[in-house]
């Protein structure tokens, strides 16, 4: 046995015969051996017997390929392999060994081949499942599988067609394909098995089982045809057209249904499409009159799929066509979004393929109703897939003119449309002109494209419509009439369009086309402006149009006719000053001083110095708002070649005291003056404004509703330009160059204090004797405000005005205070309180926490009436809000630092002990008390958990050991420690606990276990907190690696604190 098997080849045939009787002895052994070690897989006899059983398989196929004459014996031993060995033996190696010859018997047509292949069958079916090696093997026995008789045989085979190994290999396709051919049982065990699949398959999956049933149904003989068609395709397209949906669309089974129909229509076959058509024809129609619009979604899906303009049904059918079309157009107008979706979906991909050969009436008839929706109310969803549509249409070059024609139906209506609309419509329009070669501006009006260009801010698209606009202005085919006028134009239709169109344009319109255009704008501006600073006749000679040329294009709309009719020369001089402003601030790289020194540099230079300085001081021009952008390129030119620049800087400075001046236009003045060195203008002018109304006297006899307002207007003209100086832009230069101006005058404002306590004295009387309450809160929030840019400025100690501010309010704004019966009516004051009490724990630091505890202790000396009502505002709302932000403030720093800044927190026990008095006063209830002052109380414990988090690493740290910080201790010695506040304190902790996290809990049970070392206790007090700590704690620990320490932690110091009950 251990011999080359290949040896047999040269035995003779009475020596094949010996041979073989051994064997099938040992044969029987061996199986009896591996029948009796069944229950023991690795024992040594059953691998022997396993051996001996592989070995004789190899014997018995060489015995089968190379010799001519067979024993019967031969015949016995194969029998035996096969019907009682292979079946029950579980070494896949040897079963393969013994289904390799079993195969090879079949293939070789040895006698009783059919009684020794079924096993092989199954055990190939089997691996099949996984193995493309088996699958090849049983493919080339595929001729045996009509022996396939019983039903659970039957299942295992047609259970290959669930195999992806199967589906992906020609000889799986193959095995199907006969499986097909075996009768119904097959079939319908295959179609099954599909119907699994067609549930969770991927979309390739889907496709390749189209492609099988189709070769199927074209490789069967008739009945087994039409057994296909009643048993799985009619069942296939009833389900596709009753599938469910979604707010998405099909659901998973629904959609593998319609591709694996729409992959049987793309079948290279027509008979595949005619069947098709056989069979759906009646039921289609029906469903898509369905009263449910699931089922007609579903029918407008397959009508789109198995219908084509070029099949046979509708071109040799006139009936069928205006069938088919009257569908579309009744689907179009769908009451229904997503049947109306689908319809959009589908005409399109109908008009891009077949435009030619569909009627020009119906085509007209479906653009028709898809204009009516773009001009409807109709959803956002279903415009953007008509836009869509269109840009499938245009790829069909017979579309054109009609698709120019629909675009003119509601183009001018689109901006009006949601946003993602007019993004669609936007990449429509590049599309059309880019790659279809449609020119937009015979069909887009110029001031829709502005709008868009207004109205987008996605960089891609933004780029891509300025690119459009390049090329209606041909700015790489630059003409001097032709640039400025067309400039001119989209600026008088659009002006903030044309400013994005030249700030986003530097990467698509290089330097120096920017330098010629800049170049043709200043030769236009120098001829208009010569114009405007004539005398009054030439100046209404010059002041008429614009010059242009008689030529008349076909379009009765031309550019030079719209110019010619709608802009003057003062407007044209302001648009173009505003591009070349812009031009030159995206490319302010490239102008430098040198750039004016330069040949190319020189006619700016000569415009900017010259020109725009009598533009700035004509009276004309004043009223006409050129000044932003004149002073705008002005601060381009170095102070040093401005011959008359007092003079400018004179004429700028008095826009300042413009009261109706704008934001932007300050920013620019300002902007202008600092950049030519000239801000002591800027500061005498604010000067001067301030001592305008600083002297004022009060009294009834001297104050009207104008002067009042004119001093409001003074005073926010006064703290909007100081606002400005102290911007980011300007911020770094000015707070180390004018300092002293600044911090000047901000005291200087102080008058706002005086104008305050006018409104406040002045509360029932007429509100045209003293500033408006909402204007004094603005001035008054700004001015408080620049008290902490101020701050940055090293020299300034800002702490003193803010001193000088707190003193003021104690003095002047808490007296004023109203009653509860008064407060409804008047509030002014207590609105001035909150600005104050909002800009020092939202702004201050640390320096402000000692002002901030006085001033707290200040408003608890209100009188008693302001706590008399339970509802105080200010007891209910400003006090606690100020105190939680000065407790949160002072956790922030360590012990020195607070030390330094709050004179040892000194006043902090006196804040506690009048906050204490005036919440007992005004509650009896002891768990109101509880809730005031949990404010402080919770500030410890953040504390001591602080300190805890920063010791977390520390797996050596003692957690009893841990030393409380000095804020804690502070808050602590005044609050638990002592007697008198021990009740309400602990009823604030059971209160609070809930919103503990693990950390607050162990840091309070710390203070729990401390407050044993104290003189006076309650050790029944401190055992009810603990269980209530421990049961809330119990309810929600999670033993997880990111807490162990805490967790840990808190059994320690719950068994110290229980050891001392």
């Amino acid at each position: 046995m251990k011999s080359d098997v290949r040896n047999i080849k040269i035995l003779s045939e009475e020596e094949l015969c010996e041979l073989w009787y051994h064997v099938k002895v040992i044969l029987l052994k061996a199986q009896k051996l591996s029948i009796l070690q069944s229950d023991n897989e690795n024992s040594k006899e059953k691998q022997q017997a396993l051996k001996l059983i592989q070995a004789i398989a190899a014997m018995a196929l060489e015995t089968v390929m190379h010799k001519t004459f067979f024993p019967n014996v031969l015949l016995e031993i194969v029998i035996i392999l096969h019907s009682v060995i292979l079946p029950e033996i579980k070494d896949t190696k040897v079963k393969d060994e013994i289904s390799y010859l079993l195969e090879n018997w079949w293939k070789s047509n040895m006698i009783w081949k059919e009684k020794v292949i079924m096993n092989a069958i199954k055990h190939l079916t089997e691996s099949s499942k996984t193995s493309s090696q088996h699958i090849k093997r049983l493919y080339k026995i595929r001729s045996a599988l009509y022996l396939i008789k019983r039903n659970e045989d039957i299942q295992m085979l047609v259970e290959l067609s669930r195999s992806a190994v199967v589906m992906s290999v020609p000889e799986g396709t193959v095995i199907l394909l006969k499986l097909f051919a075996l009768g119904e049982e097959f079939v319908m065990g295959i179609h099954n098995n599909v119907k699994t699949i067609l549930e969770i398959g991927e979309s390739d999956v889907i496709k390749g089982y189209a492609n099988l049933y189709a070769k199927a149904w074209l490789n069967a003989t008739n009945k087994t045809k039409k057994l296909i068609i009643e048993k799985c395709f009619k069942n296939i397209i009833f389900h596709c057209l009753r599938s469910r949906r979604d707010s998405t669309g099909r659901v998973k089974l629904g959609t593998n249904l319609l591709i694996f129909v729409d992959a049987l229509h793309r079948y290279k076959s027509n008979a595949i499409k005619l069947m098709l058509h056989d069979h759906w024809n009646s039921l289609l129609w029906e469903h898509l009159k369905a009263s449910g619009s699931c089922v007609r979604c579903n029918a407008a899906e397959i009508l789109f799929v198995i219908y084509s303009v070029k099949s046979k049904h509708l071109t040799e059918n006139e009936n069928d066509m205006k069938q088919y079309t009257k569908a579309i157009s009744q689907l179009l107008k769908d009451s229904n979004q997503q049947v109306c979706l689908i319809a959009i979906n589908g005409t399109s991909k109908i008009l891009e393929s077949h435009w030619k050969c569909i009627p020009a009436d119906i085509i007209k008839n479906w653009l028709n109703i898809l204009s009516y929706h773009m001009k409807s109310k109709f959803s956002s969803e279903i415009k953007i897939s008509i836009l869509n549509g269109i840009k499938l249409m245009v790829s069909n070059k017979h579309s054109h003119a009609s698709v120019k024609d629909f675009l003119n139906n509601f183009v001018n209506q689109i901006y009006y449309a949601d946003i993602d609309v007019i993004k669609c419509f936007i990449k429509l329009l590049i599309y059309l002109q880019n790659q279809i070669g449609i020119s937009i501006w015979d069909s887009v009006a110029l001031t829709t494209l502005l709008k868009c260009i207004e109205d987008t801010n996605e960089s891609k698209l933004l780029e891509e419509l300025i690119k459009l606009l390049c090329l209606r202005i041909q700015l790489d085919h630059l003409n001097n009439d032709d640039a400025t006028e067309e400039i001119i134009n989209i600026g008088t239709k659009n002006i903030t369009a044309t400013r994005k169109f030249f700030f986003h344009s530097k990467d698509i319109v290089n330097w120096d086309n920017a330098f010629r255009l800049i170049n043709i704008i200043l030769l236009t501006i120098e001829r208009q402006a010569s114009c405007l600073l004539t005398d009054d006749e030439t100046n209404n000679k010059c002041s008429k149009r614009f010059k242009r040329n008689n030529d008349k294009s076909h379009n009765g709309n031309s550019t030079k006719d719209i110019v010619k009719k709608e802009i003057d020369t003062c407007e044209s001089i302001n648009i173009l000053l505003e591009v070349v402003a812009i031009i030159l601030y995206v490319n302010k790289k490239n102008v430098t001083n040198e750039y004016f020194d330069k040949e190319e540099g020189r006619d700016l230079r000569r415009v900017f110095t010259s020109i725009l300085p009598q533009i700035l001081c004509s009276y004309r021009v004043q009223k006409l708002s050129l000044n932003e952008s004149t002073l705008f390129l002005l601060s381009f030119v170095p102070v040093t070649m401005m011959s008359n620049a007092n003079n400018i800087c004179e004429t700028i400075a008095k826009q300042l005291s413009n009261r109706n001046v704008s934001n932007e236009m300050l920013i620019t003045i300002l902007y202008t003056l600092m950049k030519w060195e000239k801000m002591d203008i800027v500061f005498t002018l604010l000067k001067d404004l301030i001592t305008k109304f600083t002297n004022v006297e009060y009294n009834q006899e001297n104050s009207n509703d104008l002067i009042i307002k004119e001093q409001e207007q003074t005073l926010v003209l006064t703290v909007g330009i100081l606002k400005h100086l102290l911007n980011i832009d300007f911020q770094e230069k000015l707070l180390i160059a004018y300092h002293k101006d600044l911090v000047n005058v901000w005291k200087d404002l102080r008058v706002i204090q005086y104008h305050v306590e006018n409104r406040m004295i002045c509360s029932n009387e007429l509100s045209n004797v003293v500033m408006k309450e909402q204007v004094l809160i603005g001035l008054f929030k700004d001015y408080l405000s620049i008290i902490y840019i101020l701050l940055k400025i090293d020299v300034y100690d800002v702490s003193e005005c803010l001193q000088n501010i707190l003193s003021w309010v104690e003095e002047r704004v808490i007296p004023r205070i109203p009653t509860m019966e008064e407060h409804e009516k008047h509030q002014f004051p207590i609105n001035i309180l909150k600005i104050v009490f909002n800009s020092i724990s939202s702004s201050a630091g640390i320096i402000f926490m000692h002002d901030a505890l006085k001033a707290i202790i200040a408003l608890l000396h209100f009188n008693k009436t302001q706590y008399y009502n339970e509802d105080s505002n200010l007891l209910n709302t400003i006090l606690p809000k100020f105190l939680y932000a000065v407790m949160i403030s002072l956790n922030k720093y360590p012990k020195d630092i607070i030390i330094e800044h709050t004179n040892n927190l000194k006043m902090l026990n006196l804040l506690i002990e009048k906050y204490f008095e005036t919440i007992e006063f005004t509650y009896s209830d002891q768990k109101m008390h509880a809730t005031y002052l949990t404010i402080i109380l919770n500030t410890g414990i953040s504390n001591i958990s602080k300190e805890i988090i920063d010791n977390a690493g520390n797996n050596s740290t003692d957690i009893l050991k841990i030393k409380f910080p000095f804020l804690a201790e502070k808050i602590l010695k005044n609050t638990l420690y002592l007697k008198k506040y021990q009740h309400a304190c602990f009823l604030a902790i059971k209160q609070a606990v809930i919103h503990y996290d693990e950390v607050d809990i162990l840091s309070t049970l710390l203070i729990i276990n401390e407050m044993f070392n104290l003189p006076i206790k309650s050790t029944r007090k401190l055992q009810d907190i603990t269980n209530v700590i421990k049961l809330e704690y119990e309810k929600r620990c999670d033993l997880t690696i990111h807490n162990r320490f805490i967790v840990d932690a808190i059994k320690t110091i719950v068994n110290s604190i229980q050891s001392n009950f």
